[in-house]
């Protein structure tokens, strides 16, 4: 599975790039669904992961991410459209507006998100061992809209792979957007970067908790 994921990821790869190593072309990307392989079955909790972050380290590698992430991302606290955030259990999350993100309705990236995802990939082999998990998030309840997030996620983890990520540390999932208490739902892209902690390495491969928006 995983070496059927590495072809589908060099395929993507090449109708995005011109040659390997090259930054992001200002072309319109190959949005082909691919989806991520499952986690090994050899991670278990009982399993040391080789590259696994010391429990007394895991804090400082974190903080580590969070700042080459905003260093290569800069997010402004002003503008909706890229959030940077962090959850409970210390994993990190990069937020992105699906309607800046992609082409209306579709799984194409524009050109400007090839960039941002790229210095994502970058940054998520810096600091640390983590598993990225690619979350699109549909803002209505129908299927469609589900489905749409699905290939939304399957696109950027293609292009993640693309640029040097192992395909056994990205993970995809499509959700329903939480919606806040008289708020109105909206699509959304994240990236929620995980830890892999040694003595609980396989938390970091389990889907991340993220709570509805408070009104």
């Amino acid at each position: 599975m995983i070496r059927a994921a590495l072809l589908a990821a060099t395929a993507v790869a090449a109708g995005l790039l011109g040659c390997a190593g090259e930054k992001p072309q200002v072309l319109r990307p190959v949005a082909t669904p691919i989806a991520a392989p499952a986690a090994p079955a050899v991670v278990s909790r009982a399993t040391p992961v080789a590259g696994a972050i010391p429990a007394g380290q895991a804090s400082a590698a974190v903080d580590a991410l969070n700042a080459e992430l905003v260093r290569r991302l800069r997010p402004d606290a002003n503008q909706a459209a890229l959030r940077i955030a962090r959850l409970p259990d210390g994993a990190l999350r990069v937020i992105l507006a699906a309607d800046v993100t992609f082409e209306v309705d579709s799984a194409q990236m524009r050109a400007e998100t090839l960039e941002r995802i790229a210095d994502c990939a970058a940054a998520a082999q810096a600091p640390g061992a983590f598993v990225v998990h690619v979350l699109g998030e549909a803002a209505a309840p129908g299927s469609d809209d589900v489905g749409l997030a699905e290939r939304r996620a399957s696109s950027v983890a293609a292009y993640l792979l693309s640029r040097g990520l192992a395909p056994s540390r990205v993970r995809i999932e499509g959700r329903r957007s939480g919606v806040p208490a008289g708020g109105v739902a909206t699509r959304a892209l994240e990236l929620v970067f995980e830890p892999i902690v040694e003595g609980r390495e396989v938390r970091a491969w389990m889907p991340p908790v993220i709570a509805a928006p408070k009104s």
